[in-house]
C-alpha cells in the first residue's frame, strides 16, 4: 500500500493516498478470520502497473532491460541473468521531490523490499510475525529509461524499464505483527498524507525506525517526511548522484499473496484481560530518583490497580502484587468481562516502597484509595500514574495485540497497554 506526496519545482501538488502500492483484485472471496486472531492469506492478482523498488548498491544502467519473475528474481533456472528488451536509453534531466510510504502488504511487495530491508534470506511466512513499512524522501536530479524495441527476447513477468538518480533518505518501520496493527497502518498513512509524527506513531506501537540514506547525510535526528524539507534537514555527501529507484515495468499479471492482519474486536462477547504492561520513565518528571531506599538501583516497587467500570456505574477492582525495583513489567491480569457493558478500563500505578517522594499527586483515584488501605494497611502508596481506554478506543484495535492506553495523567508512564483475548 503506498501513499505518495509530489514536489514539482518547488510547487507542492495534492498527495495522493492510494488504496494499494499498484492494483490488487481479491482471487479468494472475502478472508475468514483464523484460530489465531489473524486473516487467512488471500491470493491476488497484480494488474499492469509499474512497479518501483529502492535501488540496490552497484545498481546501474545496464540493469535496463533484464528480466525479472514474479518473486522478482533477475536470474534464471541456470542461475545467470537475462535480457529481455534492449534498445537506446535516453536520459531525461529533472527536479523532482518526491515523498511516498509504501505500507507491506502481499508478498510481492515484501520480495521488492526485501534486500533494500536487508531481509534477502528471510521468508515471506516471516511477515506474518513482522510487519514492515518504508518511508521514502527523495530529490530526482534524472532518470534513464530504455526505449525497447521489438518483441521481448525471453519470457519474464518484469523488465527494468527505468532507473532514477539522485538522494534519497528511506525511514524503515517494523513491528510484531500484534504491534505493527491497521490502526498503526492507518496512522502512518495519514502521516504520509498530511504530515505528523512519525516517531510518537511508532512509540505509540512500539515500532521501530531505522534510517537508510542514499548519498544523503542527516543534519538533525528529526524525521522528515515534506520534500521540500529535504535540503533543509539532509546535505549530499558529494555532487554525485545515486541510482535510487529501479522501475519495474510488467508483462503480464502475475499471482501473489496477502500478508494478514490481525482481526479487530467485535463489540459484542465476552473477553478475557490476559495482561498489563506498564513502561516507566529512568526518573520521575520532576527529574528525581524514584526511591531513597538505596535498594535496586533506585527503582519504585510497581504496585497496580485496575478497575473496569461499566456503564452502570459498576467498577469491580483487579489488584496486583508488587513488583519491585523495575521500570517496565509486564502481569498476568485474567479477568474476564462482557465487551458491550463495559465504559471505560483504568488503570492506576503507585510506589509501594513507602518512601515519600515528589510524584504528581493528580489522579483519577483518590490519593490513598481506601482498597489499598484494604489490601495492605501497613504499607504507604505514593502515585505514579493512570491511564484510561474506552471501550469505543478497545473496538478500533485488534485481538491478541497490545493496546496502548491513548490518555495518560502523568509523564512518569512511558506507555501502558494491555492485551485482550476473546472467549469462546
Amino acid at each position: 500500500m503506498m501513499c505518495s506526496m509530489r514536489h514539482f519545482c518547488g510547487n507542492l501538488a495534492l498527495c495522493l493516498v492510494y488504496l494499494a502500492f499498484f492494483p490488487v483484485f481479491l482471487l479468494a472471496q472475502g478472508s475468514q478470520q483464523g484460530q489465531n486472531g489473524a486473516s487467512e492469506r488471500a491470493i491476488l492478482r497484480v494488474s499492469s502497473a509499474p512497479l518501483w523498488i529502492p535501488a540496490p548498491l552497484g545498481t546501474s544502467a545496464e540493469t535496463l532491460g533484464r528480466g525479472f519473475d514474479h518473486t522478482l528474481s533477475e536470474f534464471d533456472v541456470s542461475g545467470k541473468r537475462y535480457q529481455v528488451y534492449s534498445g537506446k536509453r535516453d536520459t531525461t534531466e529533472e527536479l523532482l521531490y518526491d515523498a511516498r510510504c509504501t505500507i507491506i502488504n502481499n508478498d510481492l511487495e515484501f520480495r521488492a523490499n526485501a534486500q533494500f530491508l536487508g531481509l534477502g534470506s528471510v521468508s515471506v511466512a516471516s511477515q506474518e510475525q513482522t510487519r514492515y513499512a518504508v518511508f521514502s524522501v527523495y530529490h530526482i536530479v534524472k532518470t534513464i529509461t530504455l526505449n525497447a524495441e521489438g518483441n521481448p527476447q525471453k519470457q519474464a513477468d518484469f523488465f527494468a524499464l527505468k532507473v532514477h538518480y539522485g538522494w534519497a533518505v528511506h525511514y524503515i518501520v517494523s513491528g510484531a505483527s500484534d504491534e505493527f496493527t491497521i490502526a498503526a497502518s492507518a496512522e502512518l498513512q495519514d502521516i504520509a498524507g498530511v504530515g505528523g509524527n512519525v516517531s510518537a506513531t511508532a512509540k505509540k506501537y512500539n515500532l521501530k525506525v531505522e534510517l537508510r540514506s542514499q548519498g544523503l547525510q542527516p543534519n538533525s535526528a528529526e524525521f522528515v517526511f515534506a520534500p521540500d524539507k529535504i535540503k533543509e534537514k539532509f546535505s549530499t555527501l558529494d555532487n554525485q548522484p545515486r541510482a535510487i529507484f529501479v522501475e519495474l515495468f510488467p508483462l503480464r499479471d502475475v499471482e501473489t499473496t496477502s500478508i494478514p492482519w490481525r482481526t479487530r474486536l467485535q463489540s459484542e462477547g465476552r473477553y478475557m484481560i490476559d495482561s498489563l504492561r506498564v513502561e516507566l520513565t529512568e526518573r520521575t518528571s520532576e527529574n528525581q530518583q524514584w526511591d531513597n531506599d538505596g535498594v535496586g538501583g533506585n527503582k519504585p516497587d510497581v504496585y497496580w490497580g485496575m478497575t473496569l467500570i461499566s456503564g452502570t456505574g459498576d467498577a469491580p477492582l483487579i489488584l496486583g502484587d508488587t513488583l519491585q525495583n523495575t521500570l517496565t513489567f509486564t502481569s498476568s491480569v485474567q479477568r474476564t468481562f462482557q465487551m458491550s457493558s463495559l465504559y471505560t478500563l483504568l488503570v492506576g500505578v503507585y510506589d509501594d516502597d513507602g518512601v515519600d517522594s515528589t510524584y504528581s499527586k493528580v489522579s483519577l483515584f483518590p490519593k490513598k484509595p481506601e482498597w489499598v488501605s484494604q489490601v495492605k494497611p501497613e504499607r504507604r502508596f505514593q502515585f505514579i500514574g493512570s491511564g484510561t481506554i474506552t471501550q469505543v478506543e478497545l473496538l478500533r484495535s485488534t485481538e491478541n495485540a497490545w493496546i496502548y492506553f491513548p490518555t495518560l495523567s502523568s509523564p512518569n508512564i512511558r506507555r501502558m497497554a494491555v492485551r485482550l483475548r476473546r472467549e469462546p
